[in-house]
């Protein structure tokens, strides 16, 4: 991470945290443990309609071919990607290129883009990266699911005549893995600085998010959508859809920009109960600002979790939440605290499930890792020092995770079977 985006990512949790100062502790009361594969079904909760009750564990039952986790966009760190309809192929932004690879790490290529501040500049734009440069690294690159040389990638930008701030996310691709590239255009009603991200539907199209133009709106039906179908080569009107695999839930457009220090950046959740005829907006939405991966974890056609365990500005919002009914309603699940003396805060930096049915969280008060495995009341030290002391999302991708390395920008990954409890 550069010392830019580090600055504002600081800046940001430090006043996020004396938002959430007043918020009142959770309790401390270890969780009652689920014996391992028993299904969480919350007491009192016959329909959809029931209030929601704060569940005891968080343990859940796996199906088929579950789980399927989709994680939010993240502003501030360079994430690793997998391909939802091929895990062997994973992908991240490094200075000027992308580096991709088909076999899930054993090779890479390099996909260079060099030529998007071109690009950018022939639009009005500058890439930003603490200072205009070629070599600026994306934040987030997506695959196509059919065209194996189409790469969709974000990159920071500010206007050229002005500077920053503010900075805005703007959408590229290429269908000739990297040897030109161009701005996705926005579709009627929104403009490029409007842009929320790119949605992989795991199917045979990728999609390109905006918010209407000058507006921040969650409204799922104010969402404008553009798509393509032959990696890029022509885009076209589209609308939400729902993933590959069941339960119907997806990310909304992440923030388009960020108009200054300690502005929150929120992202919307929204589901579908009729296969994407309708949708509904997931009341509160995650906080991107907060230094925490957001996941969508479906271990079922009908269970599903949100997990964000990051600072937020609102003490309604728990670092995990699960729905039994496809995400019709939603309950709290309570966390086991880091150690029998401490005090539950609801912050838990780095909180991701794993595809292995464990979690894996620091705690709040130092960058130790701590692993809670299905048969465990309390959290436990992680038996390795390989893991980063920034809270990154890994991701997994057969029997490994990976993750970028902050100082050096490169790949990182461990076995998941070495994430265990540390041995005193």
């Amino acid at each position: 991470m550069n010392k830019f985006r580090l600055v504002i990512l600081v800046l940001g949790v430090l006043i996020l945290s004396a938002c959430a100062g007043q918020a009142t502790p959770a309790s401390n009361t270890p969780a009652t443990t689920n014996l391992p594969g028993q299904v969480i079904t919350p007491t009192g909760i016959p329909s959809s309609t029931a209030p929601p009750t704060e569940t005891s564990s968080p343990n859940i039952t796996l199906a088929g071919d579950y789980p399927h986790i989709v994680t939010s966009t993240d502003p501030f760190n360079q994430l690793v990607s997998i391909d939802p309809g091929d895990p062997m192929r994973i992908a991240y932004c490094a200075p000027g290129e992308i580096r991709s690879s088909q076999d899930a790490g054993q090779a890479w290529e390099a996909i260079p883009t060099t030529g998007v501040m071109a690009v950018a500049q022939e639009s009005g734009y500058d890439l930003f990266y603490g200072e205009p440069s070629a070599e600026d690294a994306c934040l987030s690159v997506t695959f196509d699911p059919v065209w194996e040389e189409s790469y969709y990638a974000v990159f920071t930008a500010a206007q050229a005549e002005y500077g920053a701030p503010p900075l805005f996310y703007l959408g590229f691709h290429t269908a000739d893995s990297g040897e030109t590239w161009q701005l996705v255009e926005p579709p009627e009603g929104a403009t490029l600085e409007d842009f929320g991200g790119f949605w992989n539907l795991g199917i045979n199209s990728v999609q390109a998010q905006f918010f209407p133009a000058g507006s921040w709106s969650q409204d799922p039906e104010a969402i404008l959508i553009t798509e393509t179908r032959n990696g890029g080569t022509a885009w076209q009107p589209g609308e939400l859809s729902c993933p590959a695999v069941d339960p119907c839930l997806r990310w909304g457009p992440a923030p388009s920009n960020i108009p200054g220090m300690g502005s929150p950046l929120p992202q919307s959740i929204y589901s579908s109960l009729d296969a994407g005829e309708n949708w509904s907006l997931i009341d509160p939405p995650v906080e991107l600002r907060a230094p925490a991966p957001n996941q969508l974890v479906a271990s079922s056609a009908t269970q599903v979790m949100i997990i964000s365990g990051g600072i937020t500005l609102s003490e309604q919002v728990p670092p995990l939440r699960i729905s039994n009914n496809a995400g019709a309603s939603w309950q709290p699940v309570t966390l086991p605290n880091f150690s029998t003396e401490e005090v539950n805060s609801g912050y838990f930096p780095g909180l991701q499930y794993l595809p292995n049915n464990t979690y894996i969280s620091q705690a709040p008060e130092d960058s130790t890792w701590y692993w809670l495995p299905p048969d465990l009341p309390i959290w436990c030290p992680v038996n390795t020092n390989r893991l980063p002391v920034f809270p990154v999302l890994l991701q997994a991708a057969g029997d490994r995770v990976w993750w970028v390395d902050p100082d050096t920008q490169q790949a990182e990954s461990i076995s998941i079977s070495e994430l265990t409890c540390s041995v005193e």
